[in-house]
């Protein structure tokens, strides 16, 4: 119902972005606080429509065309 309503979609990621980029933050210091990591990797598919790109060092994009799937 959210995806056909621009509106509602909105006002549900407005709910939703914040919290998952909070756990994002909190998992990424996780593993800075213990030095074994060297890299993470985040999987976020809404990256660049919620503006964070900025957030991270590097950014990774991958395109698989309808016809490898």
């Amino acid at each position: 119902m959210v995806f056909a309503d621009a509106s509602a979609r909105h006002d549900l990621e407005a709910i939703v972005h914040p919290a998952v980029y909070r756990a994002i933050s909190a998992g990424l210091r996780a593993f800075d606080l213990t030095g074994s990591y060297p890299a993470a990797v985040v999987d976020i598919p809404l990256l660049y429509e919620t503006g964070r790109a900025s957030d991270f060092d590097r950014v990774l994009v991958t395109h698989c065309s309808q016809a490898c799937s």
